[in-house]
């Protein structure tokens, strides 16, 4: 009787590591068989493209209120023509992958015509909405790079809003709908405010935001019109994020180097033309908010057959495209983001007003619309590729880089898991003041001037890292295998392993390039017993190896098979 090692990698059952401190796990049931033979056809562990030679992206779900990753299953997509592949080499663009650990990674084979790509994920039904980045890059630059993307719940209003570390807000009610009408009386929802502590650590109000369903509104197909029937209960949502820190900015959906879906409509803001269209802008926000309607099942309810009233607070600081103070009457840019494409639409231009009662702290920006999603407040402006060199480096352990436009023209990027002193940072905004921080876990090693630097600058900036703490660093090796659960047939395959450091600083998350059966971390704390190994295939399935061993100026191993189905020829399984 043989056993065939199928050679469909995106059927595991189970995922075993092996070390000193754990056995082997293996799962898939079955008889084992005596003699095992390899699948014929392209094995496994044959990736059809080298991830190695792109740009690699770990993307982490993270929940923004409690900073960990997210475990509950979550839909994540792909949009784009940047040539997004996966751990084989395997398109992803337009597709959608589910990860239940909250972390996938990618390549992206760019090219001159094709240098950015969305990523889009969300979870309804779980509280989760939908929300995304967007990513540039460069087909003379690769990087790997960590990017977290932040996402909120709408099961946990109450702690968001009682935390005074994030400035962002949210109302959340049921709201009962009688057969299509979604509201039979009118139903006005107000994210409430609250006092945080700015990027200059100043204390200031974040604003907040509102929505009206009017009585009688019924939702209706985007496409066909038809009206929708909901399914129970709906959940209607109201979320304001202040563009007082990087906490909430780093929940920007599209990310600042944003994708534009129409960015030369006429009446948008002068800085479009200049900026050369959707390829070379970037935003600078005034506040933005998620406005959501969704029934019992999960579905979001978007379109709608009477005009709905919005509002978003902005900052009495703003500035204009121009860097001029924003005053009653001007006209400030409204974005809605498109969460089925990953990209940002121009809307109109609002009406800067005072509130009633006046608000010290903030003006509002009012309008109505036929369609929710995720409002923005921004202007585009025509950017550069930036260049950083970092100087004072004693070693190459990775650094969290954290990038925030001052007072009145706020953006913010975020970098992990940054080893070079040489840096490559894609739109950054023309002639916005920038501040730059670098942090060490969550020690900084150095930063900009309080009052921030043009990132375009001629000749680019340089900044000085300080104060290294003396750290010792071994190695971390793994071996990646797969065989039958009894062992046969094993062989080297290419997989994404992971080495992490979940110590709520989150300060580094590494991946191999999917390509190689073995593959080793180097510049590793030692004496950190917070780092684990994670190995998957196809983001299907992941173990975690908890405290992993790490001592100085040496190379810990660790082994990692992989428990592939294997089939006999009477038509067993094990």
């Amino acid at each position: 009787m043989k056993n065939i090692l199928k050679g469909q990698r995106n059927v595991i059952c189970a995922l075993a590591l092996s070390s000193v401190a754990l056995g082997v796990l293996v799962a898939c049931g079955g008889g084992v068989g005596v003699e095992v033979v390899p699948s014929t056809g392209v094995p496994s562990g044959t990736a059809t493209a080298d991830l190695a030679t792109k740009g690699k992206y770990n993307i982490v779900l993270v929940d923004v209120l409690t900073g960990a990753r997210i475990t509950d299953e979550i839909t994540v997509n792909f949009k784009g023509s940047a040539g997004v592949v996966d751990s084989e080499g395997k398109a992803l663009n337009n597709t959608s992958l589910k990860t239940k650990d909250g972390i996938v990674s990618v390549g992206a084979d760019f090219t001159a015509a094709n240098k950015e790509f969305s990523i889009l994920a969300g979870n309804r039904v779980l509280g989760w909405v939908e929300t995304g980045t967007n990513v540039v890059g460069d087909a003379s630059v690769t990087e790997e790079v960590t990017i977290e993307l932040k996402m909120l719940n709408t099961n946990k209003s109450a702690a968001l809003n009682a935390d005074t570390t994030k400035p962002i807000t949210m109302a959340v009610q049921t709201v009962t709908p009688v057969g299509n009408v979604l509201a039979a009386a009118a139903v006005t929802q107000n994210a409430p405010l609250k006092t945080v502590t700015n990027a200059e650590g100043v204390a200031e109000s974040t604003g907040g935001a509102a929505l009206t369903l009017p009585a009688g509104v019924k939702a209706v197909d985007p496409v066909t019109g038809a009206v929708i029937t909901p399914v129970g209960n709906l959940t209607v949502s109201t979320t304001k994020f202040a563009n007082s820190n990087e906490s909430s900015m780093s929940a920007f959906p599209g990310g600042f180097a944003a994708s534009i879906s129409n960015p030369n409509s006429t009446t948008t803001i002068a800085a479009t033309a200049a900026a050369g269209g959707a390829g070379n802008g970037a935003f600078v926000t005034g506040g933005f908010a998620q406005f959501n309607v969704t029934d019992s099942t999960g579905k979001a309810l978007k379109q709608f057959d009477t005009p709905l009233a919005v509002s978003i607070d902005l900052p009495k600081s703003s500035k204009d495209a121009n860097g001029v103070q924003i005053k009653v009457n001007d006209l400030y840019p409204v974005w809605s983001f498109d969460d089925a494409t990953g990209e940002w639409k121009f809307e109109k231009n609002g009406t800067v007003i005072e509130k009633t009662p006046i608000d010290p702290n903030n003006f509002t920006v009012a309008f109505t619309t036929n369609h929710l999603s995720s409002w923005n407040l921004d202007y585009f402006l025509a950017s550069c590729t930036a260049k950083l060199t970092l100087t004072g480096r004693t070693d190459a352990r990775p650094l969290r880089m954290v990038v925030t436009g001052t007072s009145g023209r706020r953006y913010s990027r975020i970098k992990r898991g940054v080893t070079d002193s040489d840096l490559t940072l894609f739109r950054a905004p023309k002639g916005v003041n920038t501040v730059v921080e670098f942090f060490d876990g969550s020690v900084s090693m150095g930063k900009t001037a309080a009052a921030g630097v043009d990132l375009c600058a001629t000749g680019g900036n340089t900044i000085a890292l300080t104060g290294f703490p003396v750290k010792a660093f071994g190695s971390v090796k793994v071996d990646i295998t797969e065989s039958c659960v009894n062992g046969a047939s094993k062989r080297a395959v290419p997989a994404t392993a992971y080495l992490t450091r979940d110590n709520n600083t989150r300060s580094q998350y590494a991946a191999t390039s999917g390509a190689v059966a073995s593959t080793t971390f180097t510049q590793v704390e030692a004496g950190n017993a917070n780092y684990s190994v994670e190995v998957r295939d196809k983001y299907t399935n992941a173990l975690r190896l908890v405290s992993v061993a790490v001592t100085a100026n040496t190379v810990s191993t660790v082994p990692v098979n992989m428990i592939m189905p294997c089939t006999n020829v009477t038509g067993g399984t094990n």
